[in-house]
């Protein structure tokens, strides 16, 4: 079975199941529009539902963890409000995740401290988008 997530105006992100489109869940914790959505590497596959397997930005700046057995954040990371978070993305290990922001930045944050471990800035414009090489030892940003 395939999950698909939707991200909503309202805060909300359904996950759903494809290719039959049954509701399975909702994650509830952002007050202002969902806007990326990220799977943990491992999620579904060898990841235990009671981790994280999600994590979630928004508008307002937020960034939710999620499991998939609860429908309220496991953890959330605070560093970027009040500027949108525009992408985030697990680092192919899954110990790591990035954030790229509008305040012209993007930020690594190690999970399992949930401390922030690295800040970028000086980006001429927002961060729209943040990826990893496959192995994880280089990052690309997009700034538009």
């Amino acid at each position: 079975m395939r999950n698909s997530i939707e991200l909503h105006m309202s805060g909300l992100c359904k996950l759903g199941t494809i290719p039959n489109c049954k509701h399975v869940q909702t994650f509830r914790g952002h007050i202002n529009n969902a806007c990326c959505i990220s799977w943990h590497p491992q999620s579904t596959l060898t990841q235990d539902p009671a981790m994280i397997n999600l994590a979630s930005s928004s508008f307002d700046g937020s960034i939710k963890l999620w499991n998939l057995q609860s429908d309220e954040p496991i953890a959330e990371i605070e560093g970027h409000a009040p500027f949108r978070v525009s992408k985030v993305k697990f680092h192919p290990s899954g110990r790591f995740l990035t954030t790229a922001c509008y305040d012209h930045s993007w930020r690594l944050w190690d999970l399992e401290t949930q401390e922030e471990i690295l800040h970028q800035e000086s980006h001429s414009k927002a961060v729209h988008d943040i990826t990893f090489q496959c192995d994880g030892s280089l990052s690309a940003h997009c700034v538009c």
